[in-house]
């Protein structure tokens, strides 16, 4: 589950603790796994963050949102490295165009057929 974190209590902290995200509020530390989030939103002014929280999200793909009083986004940042699924996407379709597509195709349905004689033999 992916979540979406949003902050809007005056006097809010964020900063980074090995993998996770750390709010602390009146002597209150909570902590959200960095892989779980999807998105973080400051959503009210006297909400304060670390440079290490910025870099944490952009390195991982979080979207990072400011937000003025009419709840509208003012400022938004995101890493200019794509994430690690984004890039895996990107080569399965640049797989797709090269020649070497067939040889898989072909492996991987031969593969299917002799799974189904050893089912079948074995019915």
């Amino acid at each position: 589950m992916h979540a979406h974190l949003t902050l809007s209590e005056y006097g809010q902290f964020i900063g980074v603790t090995s993998e996770c995200l750390t709010v602390k509020e009146a002597g209150v530390t909570k902590e959200y796994p960095l892989n779980r989030l999807k998105s973080v939103q400051i959503a009210k002014r006297g909400v304060s963050f670390s440079s290490d929280v910025i870099i944490a999200c952009a390195n991982r793909g979080i979207k990072f949102f400011i937000q003025d009083f009419k709840n509208e986004t003012i400022a938004s940042i995101s890493g200019t490295q794509q994430h690690a699924v984004v890039r895996v996407r990107q080569n399965q379709f640049e797989f797709i165009k090269t020649i070497k597509v067939a040889t898989l195709s072909a492996l991987v349905i031969e593969g299917k057929i002799k799974r189904d004689l050893c089912i079948n033999r074995n019915d």
